[in-house]
């Protein structure tokens, strides 16, 4: 187990988009659409690419509900030219978790390392 700051080890990724770390504005430029990865005829599409160079990311476009704008799709295209796609289903928003519900127990099986934080 290997304990340290999140925010240092996605800092400007897509992972720390995906994980809702990240801040669209200061880690993204929007741009035009430079490649249609997404069809949808009911989304509106945005094209993101990151300020900071990335080894792993070439560009983030993201499908939002026109009305709402809640996110539905994600596509993430790598500097290979290679991109995933995740669709978001049955999305449910503003639920309240107890705090222990995110718990991690570290049994005396296993190392831990903290890393400089």
């Amino acid at each position: 187990v290997t304990i340290q700051k999140l925010e240092k080890l996605t800092d400007g990724t897509a992972l720390s988009f995906l994980l809702g770390l990240g801040d669209l504005q200061a880690d993204f430029n929007r741009r035009l659409i430079s490649q249609v990865l997404l069809t949808s005829p009911d989304v509106l599409i945005v094209e993101l690419e990151p300020k900071k160079a990335a080894a792993n990311l070439s560009f983030i476009q993201l499908a939002v509900h026109p009305v709402t704008y809640n996110l539905q799709i994600i596509a993430l295209m790598d500097q290979e030219g290679n991109y995933r796609t995740i669709e978001l289903e049955s999305m449910h928003y503003n639920l309240v978790l107890e705090d222990n519900f995110f718990e991690f127990k570290v049994t005396q099986d296993m190392e831990v390392i903290e890393a400089g934080n």
